[in-house]
């Protein structure tokens, strides 16, 4: 199954909506309330569910498993999706409050569709190891390199 088709399933089961990501405006009284530990908090859960993902990954295609839409890959996309529209919209906050230099908003979204297509395509042995190589290990940059930035602001 190729991840369009993965996408039009998940779609049609009104799981997710895919799309493309809004531009998220804020009140400046909602950045000054940010708390900086809960975007620490979360993006470090955001890595270790790229971890995890990634051991999965490892799993099924050395095993060849296969995994029941309803039981498992749907369960799994459900429970990372509030976390992952949570996380945008602290991370963007962050951002826009201490303006790093070498990270920006649109690196969030691009970092938020790869944490969507490294659960997803974790569970499917025919994804390219090449493919989900590069996403993950783009998507821990933008992750480590948020973390990097928020030490120095400490």
């Amino acid at each position: 199954m190729c991840r369009k088709e993965i996408r039009a399933e998940l779609e049609k089961k009104g799981s997710i909506k895919f799309g493309k990501t809004k531009k998220i405006c804020y009140d400046e009284s909602e950045v000054r309330t940010l708390d900086e530990e809960q975007v620490r908090k979360i993006t470090e859960q955001l890595l270790q569910v790229i971890q995890k993902s990634a051991q999965r990954f490892e799993r099924t295609k050395k095993e060849g498993l296969e995994y029941d839409f309803f039981a498992e890959i749907k369960p799994s996309v459900d429970k990372i999706l509030p976390i992952l529209d949570e996380w945008e919209i602290v991370a963007k906050k962050w951002i826009n409050k201490y303006h790093p230099r070498y990270l920006h908003s649109q690196q969030i979204d691009t970092a938020k569709e790869h944490i969507e297509n490294i659960v997803i395509q974790s569970f499917f042995q025919d994804t390219s190891k090449v493919r989900f190589k590069n996403i993950k290990e783009s998507a821990e940059y933008t992750l480590r390199s948020m973390i990097r930035e928020m030490e120095k602001n400490e």
